[in-house]
């Protein structure tokens, strides 16, 4: 395949997609709140499984970063050197604020849990996985794939898409089963196992680019047309509902089954995409929603949320505000399901929203703009590059662990 030139459906901004950030991040607050939630099953079986918002933010991360760097990667020290500061520049000032903060507080961590969480190497090892800000263990997952990714891109360049994934997602599960054996483990929380939602969102970014972009955006279908938006929201709630029914017995989480594990892993993505192709190329309400300016903003805070809606400021709030959401004691969750419990749980939901868009727009967002304006050549900030860390976790299946991107 020959090499394309940067085209000027590379720097479209698809606001839905910002949006569909938000939307995953309280995604992982219903999941780790649910049994706050007066519901019967297969609704709080469900809330249980909305540690899927992981899922749509590594398909999307891939989306992104494909969409925003494929065409120009190369194996020059030019190329690597912005593309890898554009990376830390989003990701790591905000993670180590809050992760020194919170290291800080709460003495007695080690020095290899220090080393571990500043240099986002925590997810390798089961035993560092959710220490710090626990659900960070997938920030560990996602600089795997910036690592990665221009090599793919590279590959491609000069084979099909199609080849060099499958190739590429073998040699990780290869390498995974080699260092860790098939463990729950390297399945749910390593990039070895997570690998293949990252694949799919940059296979959609592919085909989209191959077909126009911007061509076809700019002619979309109406919304009574809008099967893949619509057709991709069935298949992630029927997912969903999967899990929740592999993940019936009591302290049990349907992915962490072997079949749970399969659809969440390898299933999940391929909706989770279709959808995607819908917010992209379909004119319907749901992508006028999630491009609205409120979620424009609230999609652009959900890294700060995500980072903070468990961890030392979730606990301030919890003293101010009480409210146990039976993560530490499940046999309290019948006296929590209440409408005084839903009404502390929207404030406390809320709260936290709004001290998200505060650090995003006094710290993150400058920060950002910082250290890219120290860049040789700096590149114009696009989705790609306001995406990928607000992820979102797979449950640690046990008290006190906790799950995110």
């Amino acid at each position: 395949m020959s090499r394309e030139a940067p085209r000027a459906e590379d720097r479209l901004y698809i606001p839905a997609l910002t949006g569909v950030r938000a939307v995953a991040a309280w995604m992982v607050f219903a999941h780790h709140f649910f049994l706050a939630f007066p519901l019967a099953n297969p609704w709080r079986g469900m809330l249980r499984e909305c540690h899927v918002g992981v899922s749509l933010f590594f398909v999307l991360s891939g989306f992104l970063i494909y969409h925003r760097y494929a065409a120009s990667a190369a194996m020059r020290a030019s190329f690597w050197g912005s593309y890898l500061r554009n990376r830390a520049a989003r990701v790591y000032p905000l993670y180590l604020l809050l992760t020194c903060v919170t290291l800080l507080v709460q003495p007695g961590f080690s020095a290899r849990i220090w080393l571990t969480n500043l240099t986002l190497t925590k997810g390798f090892s089961a035993d560092y996985l959710f220490t710090g800000i626990g659900q960070t263990w997938s920030l560990t997952v996602e600089e795997c794939f910036y690592f990665t990714a221009p090599l793919v891109f590279l590959a491609a360049h000069h084979f099909r898409f199609a080849r060099v994934a499958l190739v590429s997602v073998l040699l990780l599960w290869t390498t995974g089963y080699a260092i860790y054996g098939l463990v729950s483990h390297s399945i749910s929380y390593t990039y070895f196992g997570r690998c293949v939602e990252f694949f799919v969102g940059m296979g959609l970014a592919h085909a989209l680019r191959r077909d126009g972009v911007a061509r076809t955006a700019a002619a979309r279908p109406t919304a009574a047309l809008a099967w893949s938006t619509y057709g991709g929201l069935a298949g992630i709630a029927l997912v969903l509902y999967a899990l929740a029914r592999l993940g019936e017995e009591p302290g049990k989480f349907g992915v962490f089954t072997a079949p749970g594990q399969a659809l969440n892993n390898l299933v999940l993505p391929v909706f989770v995409a279709l959808w995607f192709r819908g917010l992209v190329l379909e004119r319907s309400a749901l992508a006028r929603l999630l491009g609205s300016r409120p979620f424009d903003l609230l999609g652009k805070a959900s890294y700060a949320f995500y980072l903070i809606h468990l961890g030392v400021i979730q606990k301030r709030l919890m003293q101010w505000l009480p409210l146990d959401p039976g993560i530490a004691a499940p046999a309290k969750a019948a006296l929590l399901a209440d409408a005084a419990t839903l009404s502390r749980l929207g404030f406390h939901f809320g709260l936290l929203n709004l001290i998200a868009i505060g650090l995003y727009l006094a710290v993150e967002h400058p920060l950002n703009q910082l250290l890219r304006a120290r860049s040789r050549r700096p590149l114009p900030e696009t989705q790609a590059e306001a995406t990928a860390a607000a992820t979102a976790g797979v449950p640690a299946g046990s008290a006190g662990g906790v799950g995110a991107v």
